[in-house]
């Protein structure tokens, strides 16, 4: 992969990307991709180019990634932006057991196969489990309606009163 355009054919959106074959054999063909796939390879990228119809007509069909390590499971699905060749900045990973994650190097989602909800960064986390209890983790601690204790001037505390 040597470069790539985003291109418009009589009001069509016809993006191209240009590959060298080998030799310095350099090659402009249109890039195609799934709908709702909006992605640009990089360059350095490996291509795959197929003939169509016409002399000289070349049509791209699908990319590698040589530098990112693969690292979805059977029946997975990650995707992932790079911001240089070999530079994951944020992902999207359906993992095979029904758990989803998102993240980039700020902080991430998680929505387990039980249905828990866990937001995180660096400073901590809220979870959601799947009973609807909700636990704050913070630098100070970790707070949940469980255990959140109340202060009362006529005696010691105690748990919080379900549903007030």
């Amino acid at each position: 992969m040597i470069e790539f355009k985003r291109s418009v054919v009589d009001g069509a959106q016809a993006p191209e990307a240009k590959v060298d074959r080998g030799g310095g054999d350099a090659v402009t063909a249109y890039h195609f991709a799934p709908p709702g796939d909006d992605s640009q390879p990089l360059p350095g990228d490996v291509a795959f180019l197929s003939s169509s119809e016409g002399a000289g007509n070349a049509q791209l069909l699908g990319y590698q990634d040589p530098q990112t390590e693969p690292r979805a499971a059977a029946g997975e699905k990650r995707i992932y932006a790079r911001s240089g060749p070999g530079v994951t900045a944020c992902e999207i990973w359906l993992r095979a057991d029904g758990t989803i994650e998102v993240e980039n190097d700020a902080g991430s989602v998680e929505i387990t196969p039980e249905g828990s909800l866990i937001l995180s960064n660096q400073l901590g986390s809220i979870e959601l489990d799947a009973l609807g209890e909700v636990t704050f983790t913070t630098p100070l601690g970790t707070y949940g309606a469980a255990t959140h204790l109340h202060a009362s001037p006529w005696g010691p505390t105690g748990a919080p009163i379900p549903n007030t």
